[in-house]
């Protein structure tokens, strides 16, 4: 995967995601009524004084406008 990773660019890999999790909803695998959520305890050197206020880059992007295709051709 980390070959893949490095010939395309992120944006492929968010959208065949987004693509993939469209078709989950539309076969009603995904619902919403139940999150679960895996986690690790992970130690942090972390302070309160370096937090900042951040907002999205970009809007997201409407269903199926895919790069994909256009690596894949």
């Amino acid at each position: 995967m980390s070959r893949t990773r490095q010939i395309f660019p992120a944006a492929v890999f968010e959208c065949l995601f987004d693509h993939v999790f469209a078709q989950c909803v539309a076969a009603r695998l995904v619902t919403g009524h139940t999150q679960a959520v895996d986690s690790a305890f992970v130690k942090a050197n972390a302070s309160l004084d370096g937090l900042a206020k951040s907002c999205p880059l970009k809007p997201p992007r409407p269903p199926y406008t895919c790069l994909v295709s256009r690596y894949l051709t």
